[in-house]
């Protein structure tokens, strides 16, 4: 009983879907022709747009020279350098972190300088645990004992010989990191300005 009920719907459905696909052969003339009449008169419609209509996806723009886009970011870095009263290279890279609003980065400075440097990762944060001093003349990457004048500091004071500072750069560099290179610290992400990274 169960498989003559099976075979009647199995039948039924057989004849509902050549139906249902006739409809469907139908239905697709009909909105072929519903596609060519959304298209009429379109032509027209571009050709009646005049020279000062408004078009909304346009957008106004001129391309600087590679001297003028340069002559407008040191500009942006001058005003923030003399704001924050901060090196320009240091300047660089709060800019970079901010994306280059100079409004907001002037607008936090005066709330809370110091939360701006820390946020930017130029300055270390009131949390940080930083080195007062170097306690002794070893490297802390390579372990080995150098001169005081090759020990080479960021903000944080965590001090690492000049060769070992010079190969983290390079293989950063190499790599294609432009920006944010950091201390070499463990959990230290202070960013070293490019006055440090190319004496």
């Amino acid at each position: 009983m169960n498989s003559q009920a099976s075979d009647s719907n199995e039948e039924d459905f057989g004849v509902n879907s050549e139906e249902e696909e006739d409809e469907d052969d139908g239905g697709e003339e009909e909105d072929q022709g519903d596609i060519a009449a959304y298209y009429e008169g379109v032509a027209s419609d571009v050709e009646q747009q005049g020279a000062d209509s408004f078009d909304p996806e346009e957008y106004q723009f001129t391309c600087l020279t590679y001297k003028e886009s340069q002559r407008v970011l040191t500009e942006e870095v001058n005003t923030v350098a003399a704001a924050l009263k901060v090196l320009p290279a240091v300047a660089k890279l709060i800019l970079v972190h901010f994306h280059w609003q100079v409004s907001q980065i002037l607008d936090r400075y005066k709330s809370n300088s110091s939360l701006l440097l820390s946020d930017a990762l130029v300055q270390p944060s009131s949390t940080c645990r930083s080195v007062t001093a170097p306690q002794s003349l070893q490297c802390g990457v390579c372990l080995q004992v150098v001169r005081r004048d090759s020990l080479l500091a960021l903000p944080c004071q965590h001090s690492f010989c000049k060769a070992c500072w010079e190969q983290h750069c390079t293989v950063l560099v190499k790599d294609g990191m432009g920006v944010g290179i950091s201390c070499m610290a463990q959990d230290c992400s202070l960013q070293m300005p490019e006055d440090f990274v190319l004496p």
